[in-house]
């Protein structure tokens, strides 16, 4: 079983970069922890639970990431450092940079998994560029992902604000959630298409607007999941 692995999204090409992913499964559904304790309405229309997250062995894999980091963290940190180093010479050996988004459909602290911690900040020293959505108010950890910019706050029907360290916004659907006032979208410099590739930190700043998909599509905004901003 791989750690990192890519996906449909992950995998579009982007000149010069090498992009991976982690995902397990999201929430409390692997039975070893919480993997999304900022979770709201987004669990019920997860990704995870559509496309490939069907197969039961695709979900299965995605479990078994999540208990092994739970319950033999020490296994996890060995498999990720082989991972990474093996990932980060094929990135240089065709001239690209690498990237990994820790959090696929999970939304996990990593200062709280502290032999993991250590592999990240040691990796990120090197030079792999970690990236992630989250819906975690805190400031991300620097030392891991280097800056704000590659962390996007994930708006959701829980949100009241974003972050003050927020440069980047992610929205479900080709609208501006309510919550979002004009004064606060008028911030960021541009919309991007979030399902064009993934390396929003690429670019400035501005709100990632991502296409509905699977179960979100079929809620849509009848259930409040997208609003129309003021």
């Amino acid at each position: 079983m791989q750690l990192l692995t890519s996906n449909n999204k992950l995998g579009k090409s982007v000149s010069g970069w090498h992009i991976l992913g982690l995902h397990m499964l999201p929430g409390i559904s692997a039975g070893v922890g919480d993997l999304c304790p900022q979770r709201g309405e987004c669990y019920q229309v997860c990704l995870a639970w559509a496309g490939h997250g069907l197969r039961p062995n695709v979900r299965q894999a995605r479990k078994a990431r999540a208990v092994l980091l739970f319950r033999k963290p020490d296994e996890f940190c060995m498999r990720l450092h082989i991972e990474l180093e093996d990932a980060l010479c094929t990135a240089k050996d065709a001239g690209c940079c690498l990237a990994v988004r820790l959090n696929v459909f999970s939304d996990i602290l990593w200062s709280e998994h502290s032999a993991v911690y250590g592999v990240l900040r040691a990796w990120a020293r090197k030079g792999v560029r970690f990236y992630d959505y989250t819906k975690h108010t805190e400031e991300p950890d620097r030392s891991i992902y280097g800056d704000s910019t590659r962390m996007c706050y994930s708006w959701s029907e829980r949100s009241t604000a974003v972050p003050s360290w927020a440069e980047w916004v992610s929205v479900v659907g080709d609208v501006v959630p309510s919550g979002l006032c004009r004064s606060q979208f008028m911030h960021w410099e541009e919309l991007a298409d979030g399902d064009k590739d993934d390396l929003f930190f690429l670019r400035g700043s501005g709100i990632q607007m991502l296409s509905p998909k699977g179960l979100a599509r079929k809620k849509g905004a009848a259930s409040g999941f997208v609003s129309v901003l003021p």
